[in-house]
Formats: C-alpha cells, sequence, structure tokens
C-alpha cells in the first residue's frame, strides 16, 4: 500500500515540473515573439567632419537591420578612421556630391564576414591600404551603383577595391585612376564580382586581378595601363557588348578597341566620370533588345540619349 505521503509527494513534483515547462516554454515563445529592430533612416547633416558620420555607421551596424545612411549635406567628407561595416546598411549620396575621403593615410571601407553594404551615388577617394583595398575590403556582401571609386591606392593588390570572399556587384560605376600591385582598380581572391554598364578604366597596375572567383562582365569598358584581366587561376566570363583596350573578351557581342575616353571630370550628376569623345567605338553599341540598356547611366542621364535610337552606350557614360 502506497503512504499517503508519498502520494502527496509526487503530486508535488509532478506540478513543479509542469509549471517548470509552462515556464520554459512562455519564455521560448516571449523570445520568439519579441519584434525585430525595424529598418531606420539616418541622416548626415554635417559633411565638415566624420563624427556624425562615424556615429550612424556605428548605430546602423548595432541595429543590424539593412538601415540606410542619407546625406543632406555635399563636401569632400575627410575621415579619421575607416568606416567600418559589420552589419547591414545602405549609404546613400543620392540628391547630393559627397565624397568619402581616405585623405592618402587609410582605407575608407572595410566590410567584414556576413555583413553587406550597399553604396549608391556617392565618391570613394584618396583610401590607401599598405597591402589589399585602398577604397575598400570586403570579406561580405557589397552592391555599388552609381558610385565613383577614384585616386585609391594599395601597395599589394587592389587598389580601387579588394574582395577577399563573398561578393561584390557593380554597375553604373566609374573606377578609374586607382593603382596597386596588382588589379590597380578591383582585386578578387575568391567570391564573385559580376560589372554591368561600368568604367574600368585609366587604373595603373592593370584593371582586374582574380585570383581563383569568377569576374562575370557586360556592357562595360575596360582600358588599363599594364592591362585589363590578370588571373592566376580565376575565370572571368564576357556576358556580352563589353569594349576593351586588350584582353577579356570571348563574346561575339564585345570590341576590342581604343574606347576614346575622356580625363575624368564633372560631366553633371553628382558623381565624376569617364565621357565617351566623339567617334568613339563605345556608343551607341549595345541594342535595346539586348536588356542591358539600364533606363539611365551613371549620371542619372537617359539611355538612349535619342528617343529615336534603338541603342544605348557600353560604359558608365551616355554621350
Amino acid at each position: 500500500m502506497t503512504h499517503p505521503n508519498t502520494t502527496r509527494l509526487s503530486s508535488r513534483l509532478r506540478l513543479l515540473c509542469g509549471l517548470a515547462l509552462l515556464i520554459g516554454l512562455c519564455i521560448m515563445l516571449g523570445g520568439l515573439a519579441r519584434p525585430a529592430h525595424a529598418q531606420s533612416t539616418l541622416s548626415v547633416s554635417d559633411c565638415s567632419s566624420d563624427a556624425q558620420l562615424q556615429a550612424e555607421v556605428a548605430q546602423a551596424n548595432s541595429d543590424n537591420a539593412g538601415d540606410v545612411i542619407t546625406f543632406a549635406c555635399s563636401g569632400d567628407l575627410k575621415l579619421t578612421s575607416t568606416l567600418s561595416i559589420s552589419g547591414r546598411m545602405t549609404l546613400s549620396g543620392s540628391g547630393q556630391r559627397v565624397t568619402l575621403d581616405g585623405g592618402g593615410s587609410l582605407q575608407v571601407l572595410s566590410v567584414n564576414s556576413g555583413s553587406s553594404l550597399t553604396l549608391n551615388t556617392l565618391t570613394i577617394a584618396h583610401g590607401s591600404a599598405p597591402g589589399d583595398g585602398g577604397g575598400l575590403e570586403n570579406f561580405g556582401t557589397v552592391s555599388i551603383s552609381s558610385s565613383t571609386f577614384a585616386n585609391n591606392s594599395a601597395s599589394e593588390r587592389g587598389g580601387g577595391l579588394d574582395s577577399q570572399e563573398g561578393t561584390v556587384t557593380i554597375s553604373n560605376s566609374t573606377i578609374a585612376n586607382n593603382s596597386g600591385g596588382d588589379g590597380g582598380g578591383l582585386d578578387l581572391w575568391q567570391g564573385r564580382v559580376t560589372i554591368s554598364n561600368s568604367t574600368v578604366a585609366d587604373n595603373a597596375g592593370g584593371g582586374l586581378e582574380n585570383v581563383t572567383g569568377t569576374v562575370s562582365i557586360s556592357g562595360s569598358i575596360l582600358a588599363n595601363t599594364s592591362g585589363n584581366c590578370s588571373s592566376a587561376g580565376g575565370t572571368y566570363i564576357d556576358n556580352g557588348y563589353n569594349l576593351s583596350s586588350g584582353g577579356c573578351i570571348t563574346s561575339g557581342t564585345s570590341l576590342q578597341a581604343n574606347p576614346q575616353l575622356g580625363s575624368l571630370a564633372n560631366n553633371g550628376g553628382p558623381t565624376q566620370t569617364l565621357a565617351l569623345l566623339k567617334g568613339s567605338p563605345a556608343i551607341d553599341d549595345i541594342p535595346l533588345a539586348s536588356a542591358l540598356c539600364p533606363a539611365a547611366d551613371q549620371r542619372g542621364h537617359k539611355r538612349p540619349d535619342n528617343p529615336h535610337e534603338s541603342a544605348c552606350d557600353i560604359g558608365a557614360f551616355e554621350s
């Protein structure tokens, strides 16, 4: 016969276990139901120093919610330290003329593994790195549009940009006047880079270096000193309607010729570009039917520039 005290003790233990399970379930459900941080729009109103920008980047890193940082000022914003991206965010200079300036002494941007950065309508200039990536070094995911990387340098590789791993997407942008031991414009160690409707030109140390990754190019101009494409085992894919001053060309729709470019200059719009000179073979070479003509060029000018035309220009500039 079971002793009454034993029965009461057993009932209490079952009750306590049930309560513990219920409390644990409530805690778990409460954690799941807790709302994620909502995406915010942050604004930089002072371009005379980088203090506000650094603070907004730190906030966006903390939020990790894809915050959008905009600018309510124009100017050459001198950095006191590298902008380190450890979350998800967008830096957009749309409506302003903003340069993120490394002053020739520091790397401008660094994107950590697992992080993502969208860069829109900005100039990245005068970045410097002792090894890789004067303008930007990437270990995560980067998307660049309507922007210019100019006058950045690295002693080894990737004067303009260096992607160690992850992915980089570049559209309607200019990479010019950068320098590096290899890949003066851009260096890819591993991962993937996709370039469309962009101009990579006048970079010292070569335009692109691809060590073990994949670089896909369409509707773009390549014209650099010391060669356009080098590879230690990486793959280049010509997706059509490119113009190269030498190398990188495999598609039957691409051209190998002198693109006849002007110097990097203010040609309208918020960022500097390389204009196509009269008679350039890049003019009106991409048929609209190819689906490789975006609605506007880097400056925001309509493509094609004439409503009666059925083709747009190769590169970031529509003449």
